[in-house]
């Protein structure tokens, strides 16, 4: 049977679906493995720590590796510029004044950032006096790490 123009057209969606459902597979059996070193935070989780507790990670030849834990996003930050984590995570403007202070940073995600509508929580002890914010006024009280997100907003 000769190959016709109509059949050639007609066929081509059946056969790109047949090579897009096989290329993947091909494409991660061909990929070398890589490991991702990053800081953890205490308390709580990142998004790709997430995505390998869920195990998206498992089959595509990611590995992360933990190389200790970060007292915040500045810290972060240094860590990228110095190469010796490959993914950090820090507020959304620390992450554009360090690029713009000259760190050459690639920015793929914001998992939190600004928006119009803002909230930052306090948490205090359930028979504290502080009941608003209004309430720390003249009190003293700490921070997070010098040089994080609030410091830019």
């Amino acid at each position: 049977m000769p190959i016709t123009r109509r059949s050639l057209l007609a066929g081509a969606p059946f056969a790109a679906g047949i090579i897009a459902t096989g290329l993947p597979r091909f494409a991660v059996a061909q990929a070398r493995p890589v490991t991702l070193r990053y800081l953890a935070s205490r308390g709580s989780i990142s998004p790709h720590e997430l995505a390998d507790a869920l195990g998206y990670f498992k089959d595509v030849g990611v590995k992360l590796e933990n190389v200790g834990y970060s007292s915040g996003g500045p810290e972060s930050l240094f860590a990228l510029a110095s190469g010796s984590v490959d993914v950090g995570s820090a507020a959304t403007a620390a992450v554009i004044n360090s690029i713009s202070g000259g760190n050459d940073f690639v920015a793929a995600y914001p998992s939190n950032g600004i928006n119009g509508q803002v909230r930052s929580v306090f948490y205090v002890l359930e028979d504290s006096p502080i009941k608003s914010i209004a309430d720390i006024a003249g009190k003293t009280i700490a921070v997070n790490t010098l040089g994080a997100h609030l410091d830019y907003t």
